[in-house]
């Protein structure tokens, strides 16, 4: 009774990941955030030229990725011990391998070059385009349950993992001129909801690189969906 007491604490104590441990796990993984180019036909409005005149980002990642606990219980009783820890993970800057803010832009400008029905020029459009970003709100829960049954002759132990969905939003607004004169004015959103990450037969290690990836992968997604919603106010004019 005595062994079997302790090799259970020993269970809660080494198979509870914790958010420290997720935390490290993520951290030492990284990525490249990437944007997808959709070809679509826009035809083009002859004599009217757009250009990128400010884009800037105002809320940004924190600078390593960070796992809050949020909640979770555990239920000690004689036989059967259960456990659940819920988390709350964000992607930090740290885990990004190229300079995501640099990429917003230079996507943005890229949306608006192969998507507005204005002919795109680098400087002096007869539409200006300004956009903000106020916002970048992630969240990338993690639960971790698992249980401890005592047989008085036997025990046994278990333990499951599962990320995710990945929720992101880009919000800011994006205001457009011409001739000089404020044309455009919108509160702009972007979001993504990437699939859950079962931990199946996949180690710690292994869904947290698969994690960190999605959470990247959410925000290239967010990303491109606040640029298409931009172009979209753009090409209304």
């Amino acid at each position: 009774m005595r062994a079997a007491l302790m090799a259970m604490a020993l269970v809660l104590l080494v198979g509870c990941v914790g958010a420290g441990g997720f935390e490290s796990r993520l951290a030492s993984h990284s990525g490249e955030v990437m944007y997808l180019h959709e070809a679509r036909a826009t035809e083009r409005q002859p004599g009217t030229t757009v250009s990128l005149a400010t884009f800037t980002v105002e809320q940004r990642l924190p600078p390593a990725t960070t796992v809050q606990r949020t909640g979770g219980f555990v239920v000690p009783l004689l036989f059967v011990n259960v456990w659940r820890g819920e988390y709350r993970s964000t992607l930090g800057a740290a885990q990004i391998s190229n300079d995501y803010v640099q990429f917003m832009k230079d996507s943005f400008a890229e949306e608006l070059k192969r998507s507005a029905k204005f002919a795109f020029t680098d400087h002096d459009g007869d539409v200006q385009v300004d956009v903000k970003v106020t916002n970048i709100e992630m969240n990338a829960p993690i639960v971790e349950s698992g249980n401890f049954l005592f047989l008085l002759i036997a025990f046994g132990h278990s333990r499951s993992v599962h990320a995710g969905p990945v929720e992101v939003v880009v919000s800011g607004e994006a205001v457009a001129r011409k001739g000089g004169q404020e044309v455009l004015r919108k509160p702009i959103l972007g979001g993504s909801r990437t699939g859950g990450l079962p931990r199946k037969n996949r180690t710690i290690e292994d869904l947290m690189a698969d994690y960190t990836a999605a959470m990247i992968e959410g925000l290239s997604l967010a990303v491109k969906r606040f640029n298409d919603a931009i172009v979209a106010e753009v090409n209304s004019l």
